[in-house]
């Protein structure tokens, strides 16, 4: 019986001395390589230096809450207040009925925000919460640089071809000066424009331009002012 129970003690023993081997062993090769891919992680990190982008970035969840804005959408908008509303966003933008449309639905187009163009590219990011919209600004010469064009004499050409193609569409003398109103507004920074229409019967200038509310349902809009040829 002593006998026995030395044998059993014994493989006990060896057993267990060979799974002690074999966790050290393993420790021994596993810890090293653990504590090494932070430092690797860091080395790559230094060594791959990449520029920073200027874009202005938006997150709109559904129903038009703003729950994120980067610095350069802050400062796009200027922007103050740590709670921003959309329709504050909407009457600095030209024309509102764009940028809202890219608030809402995955697009891109473009439209200026206080007279500076921009261009806008929106995606739909799923939630909890049900779709969001991830909207990202940048300023429209920047684009077309990045593009590889040559700046503001590509986006003149650019803006010049659509209102061409604009205008051979549509012959009509209001969509005509629509036109070219919205051409004038992507190429010139301004918070107001009109274009004047001669009337040789009583030799005044009639003013067309457009007008909207808080930014929305933006229109043409023939003016009751008349302007001697003189003043026009």
């Amino acid at each position: 019986m002593f006998e026995l129970d030395s044998v059993s003690l014994g493989i006990t023993l060896l057993v267990l001395g060979l799974a002690f081997f074999l966790l050290t062993y393993f420790l021994l090769r596993v810890i090293p390589r653990i504590r090494s891919l932070p430092k690797t992680i860091s080395k790559h990190s230094s060594s791959s230096k990449i520029p920073a982008h200027g874009d202005a970035v938006l997150l709109v969840q559904t129903g038009g809450r703003i729950v994120y804005l980067n610095q350069a959408a802050r400062d796009s908008f200027n922007l103050w207040e740590k709670e921003p509303n959309l329709e504050h966003l909407v009457r600095r933008s030209r024309p509102g009925d764009v940028f809202l449309g890219l608030c809402s639905s995955a697009g891109q187009a473009r439209f200026s925000i206080d007279g500076h163009p921009v261009e806008g590219t929106s995606y739909f990011i799923p939630n909890e919460d049900g779709n969001a919209i991830m909207l990202s600004l940048r300023s429209h010469r920047i684009s077309a640089l990045v593009s590889g064009e040559t700046g503001h004499a590509s986006q003149t050409f650019e803006v010049l071809t659509e209102l061409s193609q604009s205008i051979a569409a549509n012959l009509e003398l209001e969509a005509t000066l629509q036109a070219i109103l919205q051409s004038v507004e992507q190429l010139v920074p301004t918070d107001f424009a009109e274009i004047t229409i001669w009337d040789p019967d009583n030799e005044y200038l009639i003013p067309y331009r457009f007008v909207d509310l808080d930014g929305l349902d933006r229109h043409l809009e023939r003016s009751t002012d008349r302007y001697p040829k003189d003043q026009g």
